[in-house]
Formats: C-alpha cells, structure tokens, sequence
C-alpha cells in the first residue's frame, strides 16, 4: 500500500467524466434533458465557473521559455539567465500587463485565452522571420564557399591550359631552332668542302670519299647490332634501321640473314614436344584459317590427346592390343536412318579409327580404308569421316568442341601420313556428298532459326543440317 502511495502520489491526476447519452444504450442517440440532469448533478459548470475566474494557462519556466523565446530579443536564441527571468523578458517584449499574468515559483500563470492565443500568433510569425534571418546569413556564406570553389577550378584549369600551351609553344620552338642548326651547318660544311677542294690535291678527294663511306657503314652496322640487341628474343619484331637507297639491298640482305640465324637458333632450342606443338598449330592454322567460323576460338587451347582414357579401357586393348592411342573424346552419333544423336566414343591410333559404343568397341577404319574429312565452313562441330569400305557408308559426328574438331583433323591427317604415306582429303565447304553405302546424299549445312543442332530431309534424296543463327524460332516449331 506505501509503495501505491507513493506512485499515485509521483504522478498528475486527471480526472474524466463520463456522461451517458441515454438509458437505452443506442448508438447516434442524444437524450437533452438527461446529459443536463447529469451536468448539473457532475458539478461541471462549477467547475468551468472556477476556471475562468483563475488562471486558464500554467507552465513551467523551462518549457514556457523553451517555446516562446524567440518573442523577445534578450531570449533569442539562448538565454544564460534565471528561466524565470526569460520568462519576464518575453512578457514585457509583448507589452502584456501583470494583471494578465502571474510569476509563481516553478510556473507562469496566464489568465485570459486570448493572451495565450496571441502569444501563439506571435510565434508562428516569429518562424518566418527566423526562417528568413537564417536564409539571409546562409545563402551569403554558401555562394561565397561555392565561388572560391569555382576559381580555384578555374585557376587550375587555367594553369594547366598555359603550361600545355607554352610547352607545345616550347617545342615547335625548339624543332625550328634545329632545323635551323641543320641548314647552317650543312651550308657552313658544303662551304668547307669548296674551300677544301679548291685547297686540297686532287687525288685527296677519293680518299675523303673512301673513308666517309667506310664510316657510314660502321655506323649502319652499329645501328643494326643496337636494333638486335634492343629486340632480344623478339627477333621477329626487330626495328630495322632505315638507311639510304644505295645501300637498300644490303640493308634488306643483312635483314633476312638476321631473320634466317635468329629463327635457326630459335628452332635448336626447343623441346620435342615444343617443336610437335608448333607443327601441329602450323597445319591447323594453314587448314582452318579464314575457312572455319569457329576457329578463332580454339588459338589459345591447347591439345588434349587422350579426354576418356581409352588407353586403360580394357575391351579395347583386348580389342585393339597393339594400337596405340593417339586421340580419344565422347562424341554424338547421327544416324542415317532417323538422324537422331547417339553418344559414342572416338579412338585414333596410329593404325585405325576406332568408335566405342557404352565402352565397347562398335566400328572399326583402318587407315587402308579412310579417304578424308570433312566439315562446314560454319560454326557447327558437325564431321564426316569418308571411308571405302564402310557397309552403310561414311559416319557423321558431332564433337563437343571446336577445339576437338580441329586436334581431330589435324593429328588424324598427321597420323595417316606418318604411318600409310597418303595424304587425306580435308574439305571444309557447306554443300557435299555423302557416301550412304549405295550411293551419294547430298548434305548441305544452313542457318537457320532454330534451337539447336539438327538433321532433316531435303527432298527425296538430300539431307539439311539446320544450325542455329541466334534468332527466335517460329511459333509452333
């Protein structure tokens, strides 16, 4: 009960009458007589009547002076005195007389609402005046910072204009000051070499003319040597000095000599592999080059060899024990009859080319047999290997990259030539014929709108491989 005490007594009562509309309890419903009957009986008028005879306003010096101090000059915007006094100074600023207000110990008291009223005027035409006080003495201080901002660009600006232009000034200066020197010393020295031949023997003359050359060809070959030196082991970039017409053709001479020793030296220093790798991209740059859109994207990869491990599969080296693998990689069938894709495996060994169907082996080429591949000029991976002897004639494939497609032609072609010296047909072209083991299929490549890769009929006997241009198929296809 002491501790409820003494909340109640912490805290500022408000007390509430509740006045009731009507006995019947219905909403929208007001009953005249009884909400009198129950004011007169509440003692509410009393109340009102006490009120206005006191004081209608009291508060705290703090927050009376924490709202209205803009009022009075002596208070705005911060008081150091008494609150108590702040609270006199806004009073007498507003020329309001005592009998209207009332200084306690802790509260101002007001008596009359249109003196409070007016207090709150006041203060909302305080704020525009502030408002305007406060854009006055901003906007002075923000254009001022923004024009030091905008000369110290300008001066820069300015700086870095005229150094610019005094050091082009400078140097357009200094290369008519040389071409000057130039013309002088050349007049200055063709005016020696009067004197000098009008002085001079006769026979002095060739001598001159002897040693002159033997020192501009020294200095021809020291130029050369720097320009080697300078190019290191990009001998094939080398800047080659330039020289006069006379001496052109030993110039261009020296250059190839130079070329020929640098790229000799370069080939003894490289590994076997090296040398192999070198070779290989040769051909394939010599084969596909400008002739195989997707080319250009196999530059930088180097050559797989064996991608599936065929060499430790054991159903081929029971197959094929005495076959060497030389490429292997997973690529999609078609077949002839539907054209649709099968997975199958592609082995070349130095004797054969060998498919694998789910890890056994399904066709076998001997090189005997094999007479080319070919390809489109397109960006398809699609590869026909020709051969004689094949019952239901060439194998179409498609690989799974352009840069199995060019290892597949390049080192099969090498293979081919190394182990039964004969050479294959490579062909790359978007119209051919296919052997279909009773005769030729007219297959042609073209691009066309849709999703992907596939093969379809053309007219009886003729077969389209329809490649993706990019654009949206038509609806319903």
């Amino acid at each position: 009960m002491d501790q409820l005490m003494k909340n109640l007594l912490a805290k500022n009562p408000h007390y509430v009458r509740c006045i009731k509309p009507n006995d019947q309890k219905l909403s929208m419903t007001f009953d005249k007589d009884l909400c009198l009957h129950q004011v007169r009986y509440l003692g509410l008028l009393e109340n009102v009547r006490v009120k206005r005879a006191g004081f209608c306003y009291r508060q705290k010096y703090e927050k009376f002076l924490e709202r209205y101090k803009m009022l009075a000059p002596e208070t705005w915007p911060n008081f150091g005195g008494q609150p108590k006094d702040g609270c006199q100074k806004i009073m007498e600023a507003q020329e309001i007389v005592k009998e209207e207000y009332q200084l306690g110990k802790t509260k101002i008291f007001i008596r009359n609402p249109l003196t409070l009223f007016q207090l709150e005027e006041d203060r909302n035409k305080s704020k525009h005046r502030l408002v305007t006080s406060i854009k006055s003495n901003y906007l002075p201080h923000y254009y001022s910072t923004r024009y030091e901002k905008l000369r110290e660009a300008a001066t820069l600006i300015e700086t870095v204009f005229r150094s610019f232009n005094l050091q082009k000034k400078y140097e357009e200066m200094r290369e008519s000051a040389t071409e000057i020197a130039k013309v002088g010393k050349g007049m200055i020295a063709r005016k020696q070499y009067e004197v000098m031949k009008k002085t001079l023997p006769k026979y002095a003359a060739p001598i001159i003319q002897r040693n002159v050359r033997i020192h501009l060809h020294r200095v021809f070959v020291r130029k050369i040597a720097a320009s080697a030196k300078k190019a290191g082991n990009q001998w094939r970039k080398v800047e080659w000095p330039s020289c006069s017409s006379f001496r052109a053709d030993s110039s261009d001479i020296l250059k190839a000599f130079y070329i020929k020793y640098r790229a000799k030296k370069y080939r003894k220093a490289l590994t076997a592999d090296r040398k192999l790798f070198l070779e290989e991209k040769a051909f394939a740059h010599d084969t596909f080059s400008k002739k195989k859109e997707a080319y250009p994207e196999t530059l930088t990869q180097k050559f797989k060899g064996d991608q599936i491990g065929a060499a430790q599969n054991p159903q081929f080296t029971k197959a094929h024990p005495e076959e060497k693998v030389i490429l292997a990689f997973h690529a999609q069938k078609v077949n002839r009859s539907d054209y649709k894709q099968v997975e199958r495996s592609i082995i070349v060994t130095h004797q054969s080319i060998v498919t694998l169907e789910k890890g056994k082996p399904k066709n076998h080429i001997p090189f005997a047999s094999l007479t080319g591949l070919s390809a489109s000029t397109k960006k398809d991976l699609v590869v026909i290997i020709h051969a004689d002897n094949e019952k239901k004639g060439d194998l179409w494939f498609v690989l799974p990259d352009a840069a199995t497609l060019v290892e597949f032609f390049v080192r099969t072609y090498r293979v081919v030539e190394k182990e039964s010296k004969k050479k294959l047909s490579l062909k790359l072209t978007d119209s051919l014929n296919s052997n279909n083991g009773k005769g030729n299929t007219p297959l042609k490549f073209e691009m066309e709108p849709v999703l992907e890769l596939a093969f379809k009929k053309d007219g009886k006997d003729g077969v389209i491989c329809s490649i993706p241009n990019g654009a949206a198929p038509p609806e319903g296809k």
